[in-house]
């Protein structure tokens, strides 16, 4: 499978530049509308990636890293990132999930170390105070070959350009690996707010102080984004969206072509714009296929906090979802061959990718079987399925 990016259906305002000036004030009172779709995401797809790694690792064995760790909790007490991989530790009674924290703010690392010492899961949790490119060497280190799933959540971009890479090539497939997938937030004022700083480096009214403070933020810039090519399109009208395809495809083709990623925009409302997008590197397609799946189940999370009260009508969107599904499994098939679902999903979701999942696609291919296709048996897992043209014979 060659190296590709899969980027879910925008149905707001587009990808436009968005986002709430409360990253600073307020931010840890209570979850708004995009961390409630985030950390639904997040806790979703952890749990099935712990369940289903540590089902073969040694031991049973799982690390779950949080980069950016935060507090920990809200507080008005609902969870964020490290609580909930921390119910994910305690749930997962047949893994031995171990959690790694690191923040970087004095402050709020010991709000965060104090409550999670206070937690059910302390000693499934290791809490560093620091910056995660430094802590990671060691953290990789004392995890071995255990499969690793790293959260890099920052209010810029993150890592190192080259650190992520390295964590990437962690997994080299084969009897060698070491299965690694990283989920990361792309956040778009992280990159937007840099064009201004760029310019100062040739303002001539600019202080010393202010050139010194934007060479260091330019520089970072440069390692998390790979180089200073985001400088030659600093001025375009789509700017961050520019920046979001390159990085990834500079992080796909630096990772190899096994690898693929899915890129999710998040907002805080229906229909707003997306303040940042959620991107899953993976080199495994079951790591596609779940990870939809854990953003469908978070839309449905999402809309409930946003509108509780929406009521209830005569018409389901899923039944439209398996309608369009239905479709598109019917094309593929009409090129005469097998379909194994899985190798597909793309093109077997189309434009429903991050609503329907996999329940859908089992819909569909009941729909199928009944016009006569072979969808071989309904009872296995949805993304196990193989759908057979009418006049095929079943090979894959």
């Amino acid at each position: 499978m060659a190296a590709r990016t899969m980027d879910l259906p925008r149905r707001g305002r587009g990808d436009e530049v968005g986002w709430v000036e409360r990253w600073s004030m307020g931010f840890w009172d209570e979850p708004q509308g995009a961390a409630i779709f985030k950390h639904a995401t997040l806790k979703g797809y952890a749990s099935t990636y712990a369940s289903k790694t540590g089902k073969f690792s040694t031991g049973h064995r799982v690390a779950l890293v949080d980069c950016y760790a935060g507090q920990g909790w809200y507080d008005d007490e609902s969870p964020a990132s490290p609580a909930l991989l921390l119910q994910t530790a305690e749930e997962l009674g047949k893994r031995d999930v171990h959690c790694w924290f690191v923040e970087a703010d004095p402050g709020t690392h010991r709000t965060l170390k104090a409550r999670v010492a206070k937690s059910g899961a302390a000693g499934s949790a290791t809490v560093l105070e620091g910056d995660i490119a430094d802590h990671l060497p060691t953290i990789l280190g004392q995890i071995g070959k255990q499969p690793l799933l790293v959260f890099i959540d920052p209010f810029g971009i993150g890592l190192p350009f080259e650190q992520l890479i390295g964590l990437l090539a962690r997994d080299k497939g084969g009897s060698d690996r070491s299965p690694t997938e990283v989920l990361l937030t792309f956040v778009h004022a992280g990159v937007h707010r840099q064009g201004p700083k760029l310019r100062l480096l040739t303002d001539p009214i600019a202080s010393e102080s202010q050139r010194r403070n934007a060479e260091a933020t330019i520089r970072r810039l440069d390692q998390n984004l790979g180089g200073d090519w985001w400088h030659d399109i600093v001025d375009a009208p789509d700017f961050v969206a520019r920046v979001r395809r390159e990085y990834l495809n500079r992080v796909l083709a630096a990772a190899g072509v096994q690898w693929n990623c899915i890129s999710v925009p998040v907002a805080d409302s229906r229909g707003g714009r997306s303040i940042y997008e959620m991107v899953l590197f993976t080199r495994h397609p079951q790591g596609l296929w779940f990870f939809n799946d854990a953003v469908s189940l978070a839309r449905r999370v999402f809309e409930d906090h946003v509108d509780p009260d929406r009521p209830l009508t005569l018409f389901e969107p899923e039944e439209e979802w398996v309608a369009i599904i239905k479709a598109n499994l019917k094309r593929l098939l009409s090129k005469g061959q097998p379909l194994r679902v899985i190798d597909h999903i793309d093109d077997v979701f189309g434009e429903t990718l991050g609503y329907a999942r996999g329940k859908h696609v089992k819909e569909a291919a009941k729909h199928l079987a009944a016009e006569g296709f072979n969808a071989g048996s309904v009872k296995v897992d949805p993304h196990k399925l193989v759908v057979v043209p009418r006049t095929a014979t079943k090979t894959a």
